[in-house]
């Protein structure tokens, strides 16, 4: 990630000599917001920063064994995209993506291909979970970033 990210920092360096501290945090959050909003759209189609498919989920009964209604079928993690728990952290110089402390044990486990426990009960089994990288910077990114920029520097009027 930081290896793709190189190329774009002396770009982003010619900028930063032109612009305040102030509008560097405003620019840096720009793109923060940019990333995220990327990272997000990734997360919903199940699909990781390289662009292969997440590995699916293991195969469930049809039915609910207690109540015996029909299961849904839905994408994986569908509240980790969301903005309030993917949390933005900027300053001048960096913009830091994270998981908010409800999902961030989750997210790490599927994110490094952790073990942990199927339920929070004493007594539930332990698995290893599939490597499912969750945030990154894939190939594309770099225009999103650039796009921020511009619209950044086009919305100061430079």
């Amino acid at each position: 990630m930081s290896d793709d990210f190189d190329k774009l920092a002396p770009w982003i360096a010619g900028l930063a000599h032109r612009l305040s501290p102030r509008e560097m945090r405003q620019l840096s959050r720009r793109i923060g917001m940019a990333m995220r909003r990327v990272n997000a759209q990734r997360i919903a189609a199940n699909v990781q920063p390289d662009g292969s498919a997440m590995e699916p989920r293991k195969k469930r009964p049809l039915r609910d064994r207690k109540q015996g209604r029909v299961r849904k079928k839905g994408r994986m993690f569908p509240k980790i995209r969301l903005a309030r728990n993917m949390k933005l952290k900027t300053d001048a110089d960096q913009a830091e993506l994270y998981f908010g402390m409800k999902l961030y044990k989750t997210a790490n486990v599927h994110h490094f291909g952790l073990r942990d426990r199927v339920a929070r009960f004493r007594g539930a089994p332990e698995v290893r979970y599939p490597e499912r990288p969750l945030l990154g910077f894939a190939a594309d990114d770099e225009q999103a970033i650039m796009d921020a920029a511009l619209a950044h520097l086009e919305k100061m009027g430079r």
